[in-house]
């Protein structure tokens, strides 16, 4: 489902999020990682999915938000700054210039320190005991000894760089799920055991180990790959980006690609052309098409592209700039009954009862007898996004394996 549109046009995007049913309260000495585990168990959530939420960006493998973190706990900002203090730290203003001024105080502290070296060596050719220049200049008497061997200081001594993060013993579990799947990503390998071993294990010392293990992952040459476009349409809230991250479980070398970014990159340039919804601004369609296309000559692999199309003659420009780029495209709705999407966009934790959502569904209703027409219709009142993937992974699959017999490779 996406969730940053936000309920206004050209307004800030920001991410609306809803206190869960069951509230915890946090431990002494639990870490903020540990809480949001315990957190999204105790509200029968994946904690992958409940980091996702609370992390800028829509990954979920960066450092977590402290102010989402308080909205879907119920609790303040400052309440959680205050009892998670690696937040606090992490989280303080980033202040520009910052490079610039350690080169400029690295070097001040230089020319001190040759400085304090000529004094010393002068004190010293005067007669004065090393003693007295220790006391003089408050210096111990190894930097005298060093001041009157070379009028140069020595450089700064240099630190061992730090190892890599441990695993804390989850290497174990890591080898297990390698073997089951080799082909599996960095990301996925952290959500299992995140969701599975309840691990709140660094992202970056799972990608460490990881390439330990096999190598740094290699690029395949775009021609080695099929490159192929899943785009899947449907109404706000249906579940299209639940069933993305899906997918990318299932379909090798498979991305999502999430189209509102290019929406939101225009928000600033296109601030005065008041529109009801990103998608009205005609560059939005044509750069959504550049790129996709772009992406997928640089890495090859399927395209997962989870974005609501309701106007016609919008999926017309898109669909038409892909067919000419010759890109393989895929189009599904996810449905639901007029029910079911009323409850998912009600119980929805990251926009509960969002009237934005509920006054697109007569858009979606609009725009169901071309979306009858133009993609492959998916009922998933019944469905769990995990079905909803399947059947998506497996009619692509056997599309990719017709194509492959009607124009076998050479």
């Amino acid at each position: 489902m996406t969730t940053t549109h936000s309920e206004q046009p050209n307004d800030t995007v920001i991410p609306i999020l809803a206190p869960l049913p069951i509230r915890l309260r946090p431990q002494p000495g639990e870490t903020a990682e540990s809480f949001v585990i315990r957190l999204a168990v105790a509200n029968h959530l994946p904690p992958s999915y409940l980091r996702r939420l609370i992390t800028p960006g829509r990954q979920g493998m960066g450092p977590i938000d402290p102010g989402k973190l308080a909205a879907v706990s119920g609790r303040t900002t400052e309440v959680i700054l205050r009892i998670f203090g690696e937040l606090a730290t992490r989280y303080r203003p980033k202040r520009t210039g910052i490079a610039a001024e350690q080169r400029e105080r690295a070097r001040r502290n230089s020319e001190a320190k040759r400085r304090r070296y000529a004094a010393i060596r002068r004190d010293y050719n005067a007669g004065m005991s090393r003693r007295a220049i220790e006391r003089k200049h408050n210096v111990g008497w190894r930097t005298v000894a060093a001041a009157l061997a070379s009028p140069v200081p020595p450089p700064r001594k240099k630190y061992p760089n730090r190892g890599r993060p441990s695993l804390g013993g989850l290497a174990d579990h890591v080898d297990t799920f390698l073997a089951d799947h080799p082909a599996a990503s960095v990301r996925e390998i952290w959500e299992h055991l995140l969701d599975h071993h309840h691990a709140g294990v660094a992202y970056t010392a799972v990608n460490a180990y990881v390439v330990d293990r096999r190598g740094p992952s290699r690029r395949p040459p775009p021609d080695t790959l099929d490159p192929m476009i899943i785009w899947l349409n449907g109404t706000f809230g249906a579940g299209k980006t639940t069933t993305a991250r899906e997918l990318t479980t299932l379909l090798p070398e498979s991305r999502i690609f999430d189209t509102e970014e290019v929406g939101l990159m225009l928000r600033h340039v296109l601030a005065t052309e008041t529109v009801r919804d990103f998608q009205d601004w005609q560059p939005w369609r044509g750069l959504v098409v550049a790129a996709a296309t772009q992406i997928l000559d640089y890495v090859g692999g399927t395209l997962i592209i989870p974005q609501s199309v309701l106007v016609h003659r919008y999926w017309h420009e898109i669909r038409t700039g892909l067919e000419n780029a010759r890109v393989p495209l895929h189009h599904f709705v996810l449905h639901a009954e007029h029910d079911e999407l009323l409850r998912r966009i009600e119980t929805d934790p990251t926009k509960p009862n969002s009237s934005w959502r509920f006054e697109r569904l007569d858009d979606y209703n609009a725009a169901r007898s071309w979306h009858n027409q133009e993609a492959h219709i998916i009922d998933t009142t019944d469905l769990q996004p995990r079905q909803v993937a399947k059947l998506i992974a497996a009619h692509t699959e056997h599309a990719r394996a017709a194509a492959t017999d009607r124009h076998p490779a050479n």
